[in-house]
């Protein structure tokens, strides 16, 4: 750790570095939703997941009078939500995350936005 001096500051500041590394078990994944709630031992357990709809065991075919082969395909009457992961987070993490969250959603309405335009007053 360094000590650094702030302007104005009556005691240094610490500086430590932070190095991150990947985990053998990280992975890139899309996150359609989260469900959860506080644990008896008072802690935010949150599940997030991924959505797809079911996929089909198997179709058939129908082969029409011309020859012409007709797919039968059943409805897809289920969406299949798969649990990627389950997070706890102690009352202040998830304080951090809430505020770290909130600004990158602050951030990317602001740029869907576009520019502002002004207005004559």
């Amino acid at each position: 750790m360094e000590d650094k001096k702030e302007s104005g500051a009556s005691q240094p500041t610490q500086e430590l570095k932070v190095k991150y590394i990947l985990s053998a078990k990280y992975s890139h994944v899309f996150v359609d939703g989260i469900f959860g709630g506080v644990t008896p031992k008072g802690r935010i357990h949150a599940a997030v997941y991924s959505e797809k709809m079911v996929y089909p065991k198997s179709s058939s075919l129908s082969i029409l009078p011309d020859g012409t082969p007709t797919e039968n395909l059943p409805s897809a009457d289920c969406v299949e939500r798969e649990v990627i992961a389950g997070l706890d987070f102690d009352l202040n993490t998830a304080r951090s995350v809430l505020k770290w969250l909130q600004e990158k959603v602050d951030t990317l309405e602001a740029a869907l936005a576009g520019p502002e335009e002004e207005t004559d007053e």
